[in-house]
């Protein structure tokens, strides 16, 4: 067994010397996200907002421009608002970002985190390439260590940086009132139905309606944020994303919404063990608020009115924490 943990160390080291000198001539890949946090915390930032695509969703028909950051942000004029934000984040990324945040000379007071349903279900949290392993990866350790490691670990399978193939993310269960409905593959078409469903219905069941534990990934991930924050005397705000429940009910049935309330409580109890409390805002916005009709399935994508709804809650929610 020492042999061959020292074959593979050999290995490693073998490995990181030869492509050395060319990753460091070539320099670290940009990393927008984080280069955008840190321009935020430059600039005295002590409000970082995490999230996904949401953040950045404008619909072609507002009259006004404004992503959501930024209603917020005009709505606490005495604070400096930085995002850490990118398309498909995950709970897990969000980890990372705090990982990165603690490490630095001056951190931000309040971090604002949604907890988005659909980055729980089967759709998204194990989809290949939703992983960000170069990202976590870097934000824990380092664009340097990243550079001399990453590719011997990956070679490795030490640290793959796809470590789901994409037959298991097809193959994850899909569930619907407790019992399982079919697998990932049957719900990922936009023009052919899974069994016994519509197009639409089935797209509400794959990133709405599978049950989630305290066990779940995201939900252990939360909870190490959580941690983190009172370790590091951070103040994590988190509340729950919006979801066309209005449409959702319509299309699956009303066990939508008993399942969404279930899969929240899952989540305020976990957070609840770390002494933080969440913000459900998962039924505040009306169907016509959303803006995910014209795009290919059910998201959480809001119009203008949904954004300024919004914002206004979490403004207040960022100042008193209800």
């Amino acid at each position: 067994m020492k042999r061959l943990v020292l074959k593979g160390a050999t290995f490693v080291l073998l490995v990181a010397a030869l492509h050395v000198p060319v990753e460091l001539f070539r320099g670290p890949a940009p990393f927008t996200p984080r280069d955008r946090l840190d321009a935020g915390l430059g600039q005295g930032a002590d409000l970082v907002y995490f999230g996904d695509s949401v953040l950045d969703c404008v619909s072609q028909a507002d009259g006004d421009p404004r992503p959501l950051p930024r209603m917020v942000g005009d709505l606490l004029p005495e604070r400096r608002l930085a995002l850490a934000q990118g398309a498909a984040f995950t709970p897990e990324l969000f980890e990372a970002f705090v990982h990165y945040l603690k490490r630095q000379s001056r951190r931000p007071e309040v971090l604002l985190i949604p907890v988005n349903p659909g980055a729980l279900s089967p759709y998204w949290e194990p989809r290949p390439m939703y992983q960000f392993r170069s990202e976590k990866f870097r934000l824990r350790y380092g664009d340097l260590t990243a550079l001399l490691l990453l590719r011997p670990l990956n070679a490795l399978k030490a640290y793959p940086l796809m470590p789901i193939p994409l037959q298991e993310f097809h193959a994850a269960p899909v569930f619907r009132g407790g019992k399982q409905v079919g697998v990932t593959r049957d719900f990922l078409s936009n023009v052919t139905a899974p069994p016994g469903m519509s197009v639409i219905e089935g797209k509400f069941v794959l990133r709405y309606m599978t049950p989630v534990t305290r066990d779940s990934r995201g939900v252990s991930a939360l909870r190490r944020i959580a941690q983190l924050c009172r370790e590091f005397g951070m103040t994590p705000r988190f509340y729950v994303t919006p979801v066309d429940v209005e449409t959702g009910e319509r299309e699956a049935g009303p066990e939508l919404r008993e399942r969404l309330a279930a899969n929240v409580q899952v989540v305020r109890e976990a957070l609840a063990a770390e002494h933080v409390t969440l913000l459900d805002l998962s039924t505040t916005i009306d169907a016509a608020a959303f803006d995910w009709p014209r795009e290919f399935g059910p998201n959480e994508h809001l119009k203008e009115r949904g954004r300024a709804a919004l914002a206004k809650r979490l403004a207040s929610f960022v100042q008193s924490g209800k």
